[in-house]
């Protein structure tokens, strides 16, 4: 088997330490799963990390998937203040350019995007999880389609992914709600709550059905960016024998921070 784990990760950028700062403890439990998650790739001896981030800018034609593949990804977050972290990361070009086969002849519309630079929604969770310098990278945006074209383009994404020998996994990029509170990034909103609770629910029972069925104008509302990356993965792991661990959620700066491993 090529796909050895898969997860799910915040990416908010206050887990950066020079961005944080002071906020930094409050993510405390958050941070460490993410140091845990580093540990579990690093011990089955992840090669290749496919890691699919839901911002793109990089796309005009938002019905189409991005393959994100530079000569080399730089991460920094100037954008944020932070002119100081930056980490570099080599792409997979051969496992990339056989994904993008695959899946065009499965009726998917894949480009590729060649800019350096990686979107913080990658960024962020790679800054905790690549240890390995050895382990390449390659990033996938999804493109705005229905949900259940998501689950679809995760099913086609593992059967293209199986073929191959190297050891493999999934990582999920996804912050929920954005409006958890009167300081949140989105501001307050009262639903924001029982939104975040159903699909940590949904996530942990494995409920596909009813992800497929959230409301997505009032995800967008949110600001739940994960949502599609989600139901992406629950099509990846379709048919796999895998067992779902909950690792964490929280939300102390009014943004849900949504930790979970799929082990196989």
């Amino acid at each position: 088997m090529s796909v050895h784990y898969a997860c799910i990760v915040p990416h908010s950028p206050a887990l950066i330490p020079t961005i944080g700062k002071q906020e930094l403890s409050k993510l405390e439990h958050t941070i460490k799963q993410l140091e845990y998650i580093k540990e579990q790739l690093s011990e089955r001896e992840i090669e290749t990390l496919v890691l699919i981030a839901p911002h793109n800018e990089s796309s005009k034609r938002k019905e189409e998937f991005l393959i994100h593949l530079p000569s080399l990804y730089i991460s920094g977050f100037e954008e944020f203040g932070d002119l100081v972290t930056k980490k570099e990361y080599t792409p997979d070009p051969v496992l990339a350019h056989a994904i993008k086969k695959d899946l065009e002849q499965d009726g998917f519309s894949v480009s590729y995007v060649s800019e350096k630079k990686l979107e913080y929604s990658a960024g962020v969770p790679l800054y905790y999880l690549i240890k390995n310098t050895s382990q390449k990278l390659i990033v996938i945006h999804p493109a705005e389609v229905p949900l259940k074209k998501q689950f679809e383009f995760g099913r086609n994404l593992q059967k293209s992914l199986q073929k191959h020998e190297k050891k493999i996994a999934c990582v999920i990029s996804g912050d929920l709600s954005h409006c958890l509170s009167e300081n949140a990034p989105g501001g307050f909103a009262p639903e924001a709550t029982t939104f975040d609770q159903e699909v940590v629910s949904f996530v942990k029972a494995g409920k596909i059905r009813k992800l497929q069925k959230i409301d997505t104008d009032l995800a967008h509302r949110l600001g739940a960016c994960g949502i599609p990356p989600i139901l992406l993965l629950f099509g990846f792991l379709d048919h796999m024998n895998h067992e779902a661990h909950f690792l964490s959620y929280e939300a102390p700066l009014g943004v849900g921070q949504f930790v979970m491993e799929f082990v196989f």
